[in-house]
């Protein structure tokens, strides 16, 4: 698919066919890793609630 929509822009004279694909490389890769962030991050920010509000409960005792 990628090879044809090159070959198509070739031949419509499109001067900007190298930087098109390169974009669209970068959005595919960068995607999975920014989700996975994210998902990463809610995570990390309940665990850590949940270890404050055990420490708190182990003081108040």
């Amino acid at each position: 698919m990628c090879k044809s929509n090159i070959e198509k822009a070739r031949e419509d004279g499109g001067t900007q066919v190298g930087n098109t694909l390169n974009n669209g490389i970068l959005y595919l890769l960068v995607l999975p890793y920014a989700i996975a962030g994210v998902f990463g991050f809610i995570y990390y920010k309940k665990y850590k609630a949940k270890q404050l509000a055990e420490k708190l409960a182990t003081t108040q005792e």
